[in-house]
């Protein structure tokens, strides 16, 4: 990774960042050296329908909010399609760059994809536990 990274330059926000998701969540170091929660479920609205969640710091975060990915992800063919809000490269569009600001966490990234995972799956009828499949257990490190 060139440069600094968020958590070398301003260590006192990755501490506090550290400290903001409880078990069953935790904090992995990716091999391209940016840090992600894994381990975290979106808010259940149906028992069956619960699907893991991946929080992924960014390079240039907090100016750039964190990236989600469910998982299992979504089948490719979904990616970028229209009212989904699944980008091309597979990572959810839960946030538009108005709604996120330097001061917000993941905590706050955590409650904004699950405001869109309830808009997007449940208000609209989206079926994507179809594409998803049954809920993966991800596992322990």
């Amino acid at each position: 990774m060139p440069g600094f990274a968020w958590h070398e330059i301003d260590p006192k926000r990755f501490s506090l960042e550290k400290g903001l998701l409880k078990p069953p969540w935790r904090l992995v170091q990716d091999k391209d050296g940016r840090f992600a929660w894994e381990g975290g479920t979106l808010l259940r609205k149906k028992p069956d329908a619960e699907h893991s969640v991946r929080l992924v710091y960014p390079e240039g975060y907090p100016a750039r909010f964190i990236e989600a990915r469910l998982q299992p992800e979504l089948s490719p063919t979904l990616n970028g399609a229209l009212g989904l809000h699944v980008n091309m490269d597979g990572s959810i569009c839960y946030v538009t760059a108005e709604g996120w600001t330097p001061q917000d966490t993941v905590s706050d990234a955590l409650e904004l994809l699950n405001t869109w995972w309830s808009k997007y799956h449940w208000l609209t009828g989206l079926d994507l536990d179809r594409h998803l499949g049954p809920r993966k257990q991800i596992p322990e490190r």
